[in-house]
């Protein structure tokens, strides 16, 4: 990738709401620059934190999984089966778009860090970063630490209709 477009890459990524750390690991240009850079998008430093690791414990969480969710049918349509195999750090980014196009309104989104850090998990087929598709919905999840038969969702709307009938 020559300079041009790795500045590129790292700016539309830092408007999108990626951190500094992030802009910088998709780009590969300097933390200073994406700092600097950061700085003139934004007038602010960037937060600060560490990323999101460990999949099999972040999926756990509950306003993470629906949106997770959405983002990887996004990912899904954009990327196809290659996202299993290798991670497009354009493909992640092009499929964020589409996703806060698309669920605009949601109360509760997931940040570009996230997402790229789970497209990250699932090229490198690290543990709770399984993507399987749900029998019910056919919607793509990513498992936690359990293995689960239907997508979360579908979980989720089946305790309600229990609560509904009873």
């Amino acid at each position: 990738m020559d300079t041009a477009k790795k500045y590129e890459l790292c700016e539309e990524y830092i408007r999108y709401g990626a951190r500094v750390t992030t802009a910088r690991l998709v780009s590969a240009i300097t933390s200073t620059k994406a700092v600097m850079m950061y700085r003139n998008i934004h007038g602010t430093g960037s937060e600060t934190g560490r990323d999101p690791q460990r999949w099999a414990n972040y999926l756990n969480k509950a306003q993470i999984n629906g949106p997770m969710q959405k983002f990887l049918m996004c990912y899904w349509k954009v990327a196809g089966e290659s996202l299993l195999e290798e991670l497009d750090h354009e493909a992640v980014l092009e499929a964020y778009k589409v996703y806060t196009g698309v669920y605009l309104h949601d109360t509760h989104k997931i940040g570009l860090t996230v997402a790229w850090s789970a497209a990250r998990a699932i090229a490198q087929k690290e543990p709770g970063a399984e993507v399987k598709f749900c029998p019910d919905c056919g919607r793509v999840f990513m498992h936690g630490k359990r293995i689960l038969k239907v997508c979360p969702i579908c979980i989720r709307a089946k305790e309600v209709l229990k609560v509904i009938k009873h």
